[in-house]
């Protein structure tokens, strides 16, 4: 599931819109997906990814992650993805997510995945599950993918989590909540020698909290090889 599509929201970060405490759960997968090619059964794949989430001008999140996908026959593959990074240089997280994608035999341009996975945190924990479509354009030469992904994270064992006084605001407490979030992107595989591609991506991600919405954008470079 997603180009993971990526943590939209962060467990611990107090986003400061209007003077506001902002609080919000993300995905396990930050990841992107590629293109809607289904790999045939037995042959794998390893997708090495960077990734930046930002909400205003600054990059609020910095993480990796390495997927492995591997292909089942029947125009379905597993996808396993762990992922780590750091929210906003001050605190570490942990994800790891399974996720299925489906294709169809007449067409390598549409698929479908969903799944599951785990976040960790040192304020909280959270599992959560998301789903969404690929439309591509399988060529020689690049594979351009339009996303749209859906996500519901839901955190337990979550602390109260204060933001800092200041001049405009005093301190306020909050945990982190359920969260809705949606990932609208757009992948380009470009192909090389040896079954090697490099992947750029962008999103664009709402999100809404049970307090409040906002929203962010998502960048990332990936390599993938196949096998």
């Amino acid at each position: 599931m997603t180009s993971k599509p990526f943590l939209p929201a962060l467990f611990a970060l107090p986003f400061l819109a209007a003077c506001s405490f902002n609080m919000a759960t993300p995905p396990a997968r930050s990841a992107f997906f590629g293109s809607p090619r289904v790999l045939p059964a037995r042959e794998a794949a390893v997708t090495g990814e960077a990734t930046g989430v930002d909400k205003l001008f600054g990059p609020s999140l910095a993480g990796g992650s390495l997927t492995y996908e591997r292909g089942l026959g029947n125009q379905r593959e597993i996808v396993v993805t762990p992922t780590a990074g750091v929210i906003q240089n001050e605190s570490d997280y942990l994800g790891l997510s399974l996720d299925i994608k489906q294709g169809f035999p007449d067409t390598r341009n549409v698929a479908f995945t969903y799944g599951t996975g785990y976040l960790w945190n040192k304020n909280a924990q959270a599992v959560s599950g998301e789903a969404g479509v690929l439309l591509g354009y399988e060529n020689r030469f690049f594979v351009p993918t339009l996303s749209l992904m859906l996500f519901l994270s839901e955190p337990f064992l979550a602390k109260r989590i204060c933001s800092e006084p200041n001049e405009e605001s005093e301190t306020q407490c909050a945990k982190p909540t359920r969260t809705f979030g949606a990932r609208v992107g757009i992948t380009t595989e470009i192909k090389l020698p040896w079954r090697l591609s490099i992947l750029p991506s962008a999103a664009f991600v709402p999100v809404q909290s049970q307090t409040h919405s906002f929203k962010m954008f998502q960048m990332s470079g990936a390599l993938r090889w196949e096998y």
